[in-house]
């Protein structure tokens, strides 16, 4: 059975909890890192028992290496650090390279160096300098609706969809933003070709919203409460 946690949030939270306490349970190590315990039981042949999704993994560890929860020396050299399902990684360039036993996947970051964020703020304006200065620090994880809502992006569509936990039977909601060719995952600061995400992640859709139909609702006084219910039940107001 799989919960997600805007239908479920008390029992996904109970159940995320429990999870992780295994983690070090399962991988028998005496380290409270979950990357080197996942790492230990995938070693052991253990995933299932432990209910690991590879590609929640593969996900998590990229968001992890981009707001900085993950140094880039680790990342760069998986073997050394324990990075799991990641054999090579190549994030000298602009566009960085991941390679797992059956993806190659390429991405950007939104603010990769101090020299791009003065760039970005300079070229974008002052009322972009929130935006680029927390994505730069890393402070932006877990703001994902508000993110995408504030900082709309002409061309671009705003989609909210359920992605794969690094537990299997775990679900959560996350919004990005993408059009024909590219994912920008706003709170996360990566930018994904829209392919390679949609392979990897295979996300469950809730609501597709054009950046014109949420700019209209809001200037005409649509959106009422929680930012998150109108995200999710957008698709079901529209076809009142």
């Amino acid at each position: 059975m799989i919960i997600k946690d805007y239908e479920n949030l008390d029992k996904f939270n109970e159940l995320e909890k429990y999870y992780i306490s295994q983690l070090k349970s399962i991988a028998n190590l005496n380290t409270n890192n979950y990357l080197t315990n996942i790492n230990e039981i995938i070693n052991k042949g253990l995933e299932k028992e432990a209910n690991l999704s590879k590609e929640g993994c593969i996900y998590n560890i990229l968001c992890g290496y981009a707001i900085k929860y993950i140094p880039k020396k680790q990342l760069s050299k998986p073997q050394k650090y324990h990075i799991p399902y990641i054999n090579y990684a190549n994030l000298n360039k602009k566009t960085k390279l991941i390679h797992t036993d059956k993806n190659e996947i390429h991405f950007k970051l939104i603010v990769d160096s101090f020299p791009q964020l003065l760039s970005k703020i300079i070229t974008n304006g002052k009322q972009f300098f929130p935006l680029y200065r927390d994505l730069y620090l890393g402070k932006t994880n877990g703001k994902c609706h508000q993110i995408c809502l504030f900082y709309p992006i002409d061309n671009y569509n705003i989609v909210t969809a359920y992605l794969p936990h690094i537990f299997t039977p775990l679900k959560f909601l996350h919004t990005y933003q993408e059009n024909d060719n590219l994912i920008i995952d706003l709170s996360h600061n990566l930018i994904f070709d829209k392919k390679s995400f949609y392979s990897l992640l295979n996300p469950e859709i809730v609501s597709i919203i054009k950046t014109d139909n949420w700019i209209n609702d809001f200037k005409n006084k649509k959106v009422h409460g929680d930012i998150k219910n109108y995200l999710v039940n957008y698709s079901k107001q529209n076809k009142m």
